[in-house]
């Protein structure tokens, strides 16, 4: 059918022009939340531009203090308690919703400090742990402040789901360690014997859908005065693990 257009002269074969053109500068691109603290200044989630606006209305635009802090998409404000010293209410929430974190302003410190939250765990299925643990190959370190970091390795054609966050939890004197989502799980802890630590892993893959992973590893730590004092624990997911 093409054939037959071009015979006709039909078909136009200059190059099409694909610049696009650009987008005007705007003030505000797709802002979404508007809060008003009891002090009178009004916050505004500039969501096109990953930003929170502070405004004072008998003032004007101040929005340079929190330079350094940086978000992503962020969505939803809301008041928060008073700061310490402070009786108006100071500080306020934000849903970072590309980040998929709390994070929370203080209008008088002018700081953004991220939320943790504790105990999301138990609204998730709880996963089925393995009768045996896994022992990974021993490591030797220095004695003193060591620095542990988990390299893991998917078998190939698999990727780490991006929406689903990986919960490395090590169980050591008593505590658990939480490490953030979509990075490498890192331990710095205080050895001064041969010690063992107890593992959790639980991560989500996907190839064609969605796998989940859950393995009960042990790691023991030899001590020698010579050892690093910065050591990269390799864990490879066998080809075929269900």
């Amino acid at each position: 059918m093409i054939a037959d257009f071009d015979r006709e002269g039909l078909v136009d074969r200059r190059p099409l022009d694909r610049q696009p053109e650009a987008e005007p500068a705007r003030p505000l691109r797709y802002p979404s939340k508007l809060l008003v603290t009891p002090d009178g200044r009004l916050c505004v989630a500039d969501t096109g531009h990953h930003r929170i606006i502070e405004l004072r209305l008998d003032e004007g635009v101040a929005d340079d203090p929190f330079v350094a802090a940086e978000l992503w998409g962020p969505d939803g404000i809301a008041v928060l308690g008073p700061s310490e010293g402070h009786r108006e209410s100071a500080r306020f929430s934000i849903a970072d919703t590309n980040n998929h974190l709390i994070r929370v302003g203080d209008l008088e410190s002018r700081t953004v400090r991220t939320l943790t939250l504790y105990g999301l765990e138990r609204l998730q299925p709880r996963p089925t742990r393995e009768p045996v643990a896994r022992r990974l190959p021993p490591v030797t370190v220095a004695p003193g402040l060591i620095t542990l970091t988990f390299d893991i390795e998917l078998p190939p054609g698999y990727k780490l789901n991006d929406e689903v966050p990986l919960a490395f939890r090590v169980e050591q004197d008593g505590g658990i360690h939480r490490f953030p989502a979509g990075e490498p799980p890192m331990l710095r802890l205080d050895v001064e014997s041969a010690r063992e630590l107890d593992l959790d892993l639980t991560l989500s893959y996907c190839q064609a859908a969605d796998e989940r992973l859950c393995k009960r590893l042990v790691l023991p730590i030899a001590v020698a005065e010579n050892g690093p004092f910065s050591v990269e624990v390799p864990y490879s997911i066998p080809v075929g693990t269900p």
